[in-house]
């Protein structure tokens, strides 16, 4: 009988796991709260990805943007802001990449029972701690995977889509919820670098 159970358990999960949509082109919407403001968003946060680009927009409502552009075959990163109307722009290489997301490798992930519908999708907890002492709680879906990695800088191994999770700032944190996750063909012209920029090194 225990057989029986184990074998039917072992056929749910690889039916869980050949379910779960692996996303590689599509757009994924998060509404912003700053502090303990859990009511009113601030803003949105908006990536898009298609195959190895990805862009992430950050869209306040005071007027402030700013938006990051990734290449996940070479490994370069830019990051675009207006500053007093002046366009910059400043390009990471992939060892400043790579040391900069350095802090959040070999954390560890402890998947919770805990559970709550966010953007009409099951989701569950993970507590998630690094290896400086911090920590996360995010709440993912397993409905969906992004297939590019640099998605989950800050939490690689999850075994789903983060659909709600925070950031810590200076004397604040920032909360990201997730709005909308839309699987749809992404025009390339979305993901070209904007141009107009000053490229500046700070």
């Amino acid at each position: 009988m225990k057989k029986w159970i184990a074998a039917i358990a072992f056929l749910l999960w690889v039916q869980h796991i050949y379910a779960q949509v692996l996303i590689n082109e599509g757009r994924i919407t998060y509404d912003m709260y700053i502090g303990n403001d859990a009511e009113n968003p601030k803003g949105q946060l908006i990536i898009t990805i298609k195959n190895n680009i990805m862009k992430r927009e950050m869209l306040m409502n005071n007027g402030f943007t700013n938006m990051i552009m990734f290449d996940a075959t070479t490994g370069l990163s830019k990051m675009y802001n207006e500053v007093n109307g002046n366009k910059l722009v400043k390009n990471m290489s992939k060892d400043e990449v790579l040391s900069q997301n350095a802090k959040f490798e070999n954390a560890k992930y402890d998947y919770k029972t805990a559970a709550k519908q966010i953007a009409n999708k099951d989701c569950k907890q993970v507590n998630i701690t690094y290896t400086d002492g911090t920590s996360n709680i995010v709440f993912i879906t397993e409905d969906y995977k992004v297939s590019l990695k640099e998605f989950y800088t800050m939490f690689a191994e999850l075994k789903g889509l983060p659909m709600q999770y925070e950031v810590a700032t200076s004397g604040s944190k920032i909360l990201l919820v997730a709005k909308s996750v839309e699987q749809i063909p992404i025009d390339a012209k979305d993901l070209e670098a904007p141009k107009g920029y000053k490229v500046v090194k700070y």
